[in-house]
């Protein structure tokens, strides 16, 4: 029969002590990321043997940073390029929800590194348009968070102003 049972969390660097009951160990703490359990047990013949299981710890929801916008009060007659720094190490995609009137959804795949942009076109906005709009982010896991509420008010069209003829 089995003599004695034990544990490692981290690939046998330590170990628990020894346990001639061998009953199940409870109250470990896993880590966030990769996991590698191996438990061990040895005869009363001196035979070794063990087994271990690999799993993934994620419980981190992704943070939203850095809102940026290129036109802090843009006009009409402008896109506007919006900005968010996505923290989440595993990152699955990316969303941006606007609304000025009408809800549109996109799916956000241009990217620097951890900072996601957009541009609303043209068309998409009137003068004294209220435009609200939230990111949202899911990791590979699920875990999926929603950014604090963005706006702007769109400013009339910049009146543009012509030189006046020899004549007028």
């Amino acid at each position: 029969g089995v003599s004695y049972c034990w544990y490692s969390l981290d690939q046998g660097a330590t170990n628990s002590t020894p346990s001639a009951s061998c009953s199940n160990f409870t109250q470990l703490t896993s880590n966030e990321g990769s996991n590698t359990w191996r438990v061990y047990a040895n005869d009363s013949a001196g035979l070794l043997d063990s087994d271990s299981i690999t799993f993934f710890k994620d419980t981190a929801f992704p943070q939203f940073t850095n809102h940026i916008r290129n036109v802090t009060s843009p006009n009409e007659d402008q896109p506007i390029q919006i900005n968010v720094t996505v923290t989440e190490t595993n990152k699955n995609y990316t969303i941006l929800e606007f609304n000025n009137g009408t809800l549109v959804n996109r799916t956000i795949t241009i990217n620097v590194g951890d900072e996601f942009y957009f541009t609303i076109i043209l068309g998409n906005y009137t003068a004294h348009d209220s435009v609200t709009y939230y990111w949202y982010a899911n990791d590979t896991v699920g875990n999926m968070n929603k950014s604090s509420q963005q706006s702007f008010t769109v400013a009339n069209q910049v009146p543009s102003v012509g030189a006046r003829g020899k004549n007028d």
